[in-house]
């Protein structure tokens, strides 16, 4: 049985990269690990659901392929360098076009990682 859903688990404080991934976890590369997204979405019967943490919600930001849905968890706002380390510059800078398919965002108030009202914009 193929896989329906899909977990990226990619967050503080050790990233790893998404299932058959290739990414460097010292140097996390976006093309790389959106095309390891795309490979494991690839293996899936239908589009999958997925379930992404932190620097994760960018790779699905990225992603352009297609989804029965998403749920973003504690994104990391890549776009400020205050709140993010250096090493996620390549996921920069965070589409904020609709993803094409249902999505629920989940960010406390006091995330280290995004504003509030950055995890409010619709989008990440």
């Amino acid at each position: 049985m193929a896989a329906r859903a899909l977990a990226i688990a990619l967050g503080e404080p050790r990233p790893r990269p998404p299932p058959r991934g290739a990414a460097r976890l010292g140097a996390p590369d976006r093309d790389e690990w959106v095309a390891a997204l795309d490979q494991a979405a690839a293996g899936c019967e239908e589009p999958p659901l997925l379930l992404a943490h932190s620097l994760g919600c960018a790779i699905v930001a990225h992603w352009s392929g297609e989804a029965s849905g998403a749920m973003l968890v504690s994104p990391a706002d890549v776009d400020d360098e205050t709140r993010t380390p250096p090493e996620t510059r390549s996921f920069a800078p965070m589409p904020m076009k609709p993803l094409g398919y249902p999505a629920v965002v989940v960010a406390s108030v006091d995330d280290p990682y995004v504003t509030e009202e950055r995890s409010r914009a619709g989008r990440l």
